[in-house]
Parts: structure tokens; sequence; C-alpha cells
């Protein structure tokens, strides 16, 4: 059965999504006592000219209201939104305003005293009645903390703010002409442009950054900066984009992952770069410096690990032993970039290059048989017989690769195909048509690209993206048997789906009966850091469950929580038979896992017929699977632990065993996990599993010492393989 299930993100509700309900009113002030104004102010019965149905508190949504004259006297307004509204003559003391976004609002007599307004955005405030005194008043001020406010568009003209915490400020498009910045900490202050509105080195010199040749994160994009003395400064993620450096003074300073991004045109040169001690010590980790002129400059030895060099001319630079595992060359060889600079460098003689950008290259030919390419860019420029012979290409991007002399075969050849774990890669925009990745490990890939005719047979395809820009392009491609959990896909009624497990975990029939391959894998939900994660999925099967003797069921555990736990609609058919095969991925440290339970199954509103005949390497309790669904991991290797004679079954004669060894030093007996010398530690063990078999544990309780000679009965050994069936 086929269905049609569009998994995407929710479009926004509309520009107040996820404020507070309106539930109350704003009032404007009146004093206590008219005839002594000096007793303060009180709430009066007359609602503020829009203060109906508003709240004054967190994350209050008020957008252009005219809230003039408005009581927010000690109001918790953190994260509100007060674009563009009117506070005329409003009372404000000792409000909460952090982090409140107050562009372009109106504040002509309004009282700011004791306010805090760190965070927060005071943009384009000062033509509407904001003024220094008003500023000055603030808690912030008066705390010498001002960090984090958006001061966008004001015209601070001779503001005093010596001494005052000011990182990650910014001003853009403001006035700063004989303002006060004497004692300032600017450390990741935004001053795009601030010389345009009159801020000097004067300023700068006078702050407490640049007296204490910290100025990390300062960013001075598109100033000219002509003859300024940066001389020893800690310059460490400050940017310098597009700005006039001639004769700036870089020496001795500290600029690993600073900006230099198209500066030698205004009057950068290699020399100063020289200078620096991120170059003499042999660092520059992190430099941009893209759209650059750096023809015959030499970075012969350097740390490059993230450098940015793309679009750069590169005609004759050294890059001989230079480590550039991260950096950035993309669209470069039309700028003179060529294969002998990149195989001269250390990291390419090392084969490791992770997350090399190379997109937009004539690479045809270019060798990276057996490298490390994870997280590396490919594609936008020749890559016909390009050799990934071997390569690691998890989590590389190919974008529009197929369209540059990429293949099919080129992908095959690689490491990671070969191992089935494509993670993370992207070949957006490429033509797959008849591509095979059957089996293959695509969690979090990116496969919006042309799939007709494509096998993604049994694939793990969770979190991966295949219609960006709505493409619909899975209608056409064999998903029998994947696993799209999670998966940014639209499957529509043509496309191959049976026993696919869909994006939100079901499975519309399970039918092994034609189709006899199933593989379940974890699943740990999703999260990309910034939004809330998305849970991990159950697998929920619909319809019914039916299994025949030729099928098999892979279970791959991993080493986190098994998310993975099938369930089954209430009253469907459940019919077991076949091979259960209990496994785990290639990365789990399986001495860990000893002892560890997995639930596989909730049987819950079923009644499965038939049983499963359990397969493993290892030795597992599973006198749980039929009623509560869980397995027990006992022994690793196929080894049982207690199983002293190694014969299969922990029995009386593994009590002989460990009696004639006490006192023989640790390792002396097979399947001894405890690492002792033998003794009273390997007689717990045997007692622990006494009954059970390298297949399935016995009910069979261990007995005492005392007792042993009372079994002297012929206890059978169970197979690796079992038939384990329903009680």
């Amino acid at each position: 059965m086929k269905r049609t299930l569009l998994c995407a993100l929710l479009p926004l509700a509309g520009l107040s999504a996820g404020w507070p309900t309106l539930r109350a009113d704003i009032y404007q002030w009146e004093y206590i006592n008219p005839a002594n104004p000096s007793e303060g102010k009180q709430p009066s019965a007359t609602l503020a000219p829009q203060g109906a149905g508003v709240d004054a508190a967190p994350r209050a949504f008020l957008d252009r209201r005219d809230l003039t004259k408005a009581y927010l006297i000690g109001a918790d307004l953190t994260n509100a939104y007060v674009y563009r509204a009117n506070l005329t003559n409003a009372d404000l003391s000792g409000a909460n305003l952090t982090d409140a976004s107050m562009a372009s609002v109106t504040f002509t007599g309004a009282v700011l005293a004791q306010a805090e307004i760190r965070e927060s955005v005071l943009a384009d405030v000062t033509s509407r009645g904001f003024t220094p005194a008003q500023l000055y008043s603030t808690a912030s001020y008066q705390n010498q903390d001002l960090s984090g406010i958006i001061f966008d568009g004001n015209d601070f003209t001779g503001w005093d703010f010596s001494s005052q915490n000011l990182s990650r400020t910014r001003y853009y498009s403001a006035t700063l002409t004989g303002a006060d910045f004497t004692g300032v900490v600017l450390r990741d202050a935004n001053l795009h442009r601030a010389t345009q509105g009159g801020f000097s080195a004067a300023q700068l010199y006078s702050s407490a950054s640049h007296q204490n040749q910290d100025l990390r994160g300062v960013l001075l994009s598109n100033c000219d900066l002509t003859g300024w003395d940066l001389a020893g400064q800690d310059l460490t993620g400050a940017s310098f984009l597009s700005a006039t450096l001639l004769n700036v003074d870089l020496n001795g300073a500290t600029i690993e992952d600073v900006t230099f991004y198209n500066v030698t045109s205004e009057g950068f040169t290699s020399d100063q770069l020289y200078s620096t001690a991120s170059y003499q010590s042999g660092s520059l980790r992190g430099v941009n410096l893209g759209y650059n002129d750096l023809a015959g400059w030499d970075f012969a030895g350097q740390d490059l690990t993230g450098v940015n060099l793309s679009a750069s001319e590169l005609a004759g630079a050294s890059l001989a032993g230079a480590e550039v595992a991260n950096a950035w060359f993309q669209n470069s060889t039309s700028r003179g970039f060529t294969v002998d600079q990149l195989y001269s460098t250390a990291s390419y003689q090392a084969k490791s290059l992770p997350g090399v950008k190379l997109y937009g290259n004539d690479m045809a030919g270019w060798d990276f048989a057996g490298f490390n390419l994870e997280g590396a860019s490919f594609g936008g420029g020749s890559l016909v017989d390009t050799d990934f012979t071997d390569a690691d290409i998890r989590n590389a991007t190919f974008g529009q690769a197929t369209y540059s002399g990429w293949t099919a075969e080129q992908l095959y050849s690689t490491a990671s195909y070969q191992a089935g774990d494509l993670r993370g890669v992207s070949l957006l925009i490429n033509d797959l048509i008849g591509w095979d990745f059957e089996g293959q490990n695509l969690l979090g890939a990116n496969l919006s690209a042309n799939l007709e005719g494509a096998s993604f047979r049994h694939a793990y395809l969770a979190n991966a993206e295949m219609n960006a820009s709505g493409i619909d392009n899975t209608h056409l491609a064999d998903f029998t048997g994947a696993d799209a959990r999670g998966a940014q896909a639209y499957f529509g009624d043509a496309a191959t789906t049976d026993n696919m497990i869909y994006p939100d975990g079901s499975v519309a029939g399970l039918d092994l009966t034609l189709e006899n391959r199933w593989i379940v894998r974890d699943y740990d939900g999703y999260d990309n850091g910034y939004d809330p994660p998305d849970p991990p999925l159950a697998i929920r099967v619909e319809e019914g469950f039916t299994t025949a003797p030729e099928s098999v069921i892979e279970v791959l555990f991993e080493s986190d929580a098994w998310d993975s736990i099938i369930f089954f609609e209430a009253g469907i058919a459940v019919t077991l038979d076949g091979v259960l095969d209990l496994a785990f991925t290639v990365d789990v440290d399986l001495a860990d896992q000893v002892g560890r339970t997995f639930r596989l199954f909730d049987w819950t509103g079923v009644a499965p017929s038939g049983a499963f005949t359990v397969e493993s390497e290892h030795s597992w309790d599973l006198t749980g699977l039929y009623t509560t669904g869980e397995v027990t991991l006992l022994g690793v290797g196929g080894g049982l632990p207690g199983d002293f004679n190694n014969d299969g079954v922990v029995d009386a004669a593994d009590y002989t065993v460990w009696r004639d060894q006490v006192g023989a030093p640790a390792g002396t007996l097979p399947n001894d996990p405890t690492g002792a010398p033998v003794g009273p530690e390997q007689y717990a063990t045997w007692r622990a599993n006494f009954g059970q078999s390298a297949a399935q544990p016995a009910a069979t309780a261990a007995p005492e010492p005392a007792a042993l000679l009372a079994l002297l009965v012929c206890l059978a050994r169970m197979p690796r393989r079992c038939r384990v069936p329903v009680d």
C-alpha cells in the first residue's frame, strides 16, 4: 500500500507567533498626590491611547502602539517587541527592557531612570526624542554595562560612553563624532562604516580595549583605517572586510580568524601580513583572505586550517608544507591555483583534506585516492576522471557535480560507499538517474536531485532532504524497505515504498513474504543546534506484520539509547517467522554493552503467532522477547560469561574447570569478563549464568556447590541459531 506524506517545516503563523496571549491593559500614570509629585506615581483609570488589550509582560507585542504617558514603572518587558511605538512621556522607571526591540520608538519625555537596557535594540531613536540624559539615567549605564545594544542610525555626537562595556554593540549608520570612548570595552563591537560616521583613530586608541591590546572580534569593515596603529593588538575574530588598510601597522598583531576579504585593492600588502605575530608563529588559522590578489605570496609551512582563499589570485603563491584542512579554495583554478600547489601542501601529502572547499574548480584528473575528504566540497567545475577511489566522503558536498563530469562509478569507488556509509553527503541538483544507493546510510544527506530509477532499497534516509524547493523527485525511485524517519520528503502514490518506514515512523503494512529483508536502525531525532530539537521516533506498523521462513529482520544497535521500539496498530495480524538478526554498528565498543537490555517490540494490542529464529554473533537473554519485547546482551563475540570450558553452555563442567584453576592469574579462563585472578569473581559469574547457552538462556537456577553431585545429568547444548517460540 502506498501513502502520501509531506514532512516539512510549518510556516510562521504571523508576525506575532510565539508572543503571549493579550490579556490585560496598559494605563496611563498619574501622581499619587498631584500637589506633591515627589510622592510618586500610580496607574490611573485612564487607558493609554492604545493600551487596551495588551500586557506589559515579557515578549509583549507592542508594535506601533500609542502608549503615551503609559505607566510602565518596574515592568518586565524582556524580549518585548516595541517597534515604532509611541512612548512619549511614558514612565519606564526600573523597567527591565533586556533584549527588547525598540527600534524607531518615540521616547520624547519618557522616563528611563534605573531601567535595564542591555542587549536591546535602540536603533533610530535619537531623532525621536531619545536623549543623553535618558541613557545616562538607566541602570545599565550607571552600572557601566551597555553590552549588546544595537545603536544603529543614531546621532551620538558628543555623547559620553566613557568606561562603558560596549562589547557586542552595533553602530550601523550612526554618527559618532566627538563621542567619548575613553576606557570603553569594544570586544566584538560592530563598527561597520563607523569612520564614515566620524569614528576616529583617537577614539579607538582611548578605549580600554586598545590600551589592553584586546580588540578581539571588533568589526571595522568598510572603514578607512589609513595609518592606524594596530601593532601588538589581539585581533582574533576581527573583521576588516573591504577596509582601507594603507600603512596600517599590524606588527606583532594576532590575526587568527580575522577577515581581510577584498583588502589588497585597498592597500593591504604581503609585508603587513608577514609582520603579524600569527604569521611569524606559522599560524594563520581561520584568516579570510578571499577575493584578494595574493599572487606570489608566501604561505609555505603555515597552518592555514580554515583559511579562505576563494576567488583570490594565487598564481605563484607558495603553499608548500602548509596545513589546509577546512580551507576554502572555491573558484580558484581560474585565478592561478594549480594542482601542484595543492599537492605541495602538508595536508595533501598526509592524504587528509577534511572540509576543504574546492567547489567551482577545474580538477579534471586530480588524484584524491585514499583521502580523508569528510566535509569537503566539490562540483561546479570539472571532475572528469578525478580519482576518488577509497576516499572518505562522509558529509562532503557534490552539488551539481554530475554536470561537471562526476559519475556513479566515481561515487561507487569511494571507501564511504563501499562501507555503506554516506552520512551527510549532499548531492543537491545532480542527475542521479539509475544510481544505486541500496543499503546505504544516508543520514542527513541532501538528495534533492533527479532520482529517476535510483534505488534506495533498505537505505537509511533519516533526516535526509529530498524535496528542496518543492522538487517532486521521489515518485520514480525505489524506496523498498528504506527508513525515512524525519526526512523532508514527499512520497506520492507512484513511489515504490513497500515496507518503507515513513518520515513519521509509520509502516503501511510490513510484508516480508516477497521482499524478505528489513533493517531496523536507531533513530535519535533531529537537532540542528538552534531550532527546538525533534524527538526520536519509534516505529508503528499498521495494517499487518507478516514474515516468512526466508525473511530476515536485521536489528543494528548503537551505543546510545535505543529509540526504535516497534509498536503495532491494535488488532492487526502479526505473523512471526524467519530470522531476527541482532547485531551492533561497527563503531560500538561491545564490551561496554554487556548486560544492557534493549526493547525491540511493544506487543500491546496484538497477539503474535509463530516465532523468530534468532541469529547473532553474541549471546543474548531472550526470555522476554515475546512478553516485554526485550533482549539482554550476555556476552560478545560468541563467548558466554561463565562458559569456562568454551562448549557453549554454562553447566557443572564449568564449575569443575573453575575449581581446578582457583588462584591462577587473570585471563586463564575463557569467557571470563572479570579481569581478576581466578577466584570468587569467576564463581559469581558462573553462578549468575548457570544453565544458559550461547543462543538462549535456560530457566534453570544455579545450584549451591553442595548440590553439584545431584547435577550429573546431560545438559543439551543449544546451537547459535535457535528458534524461540511464542509461549
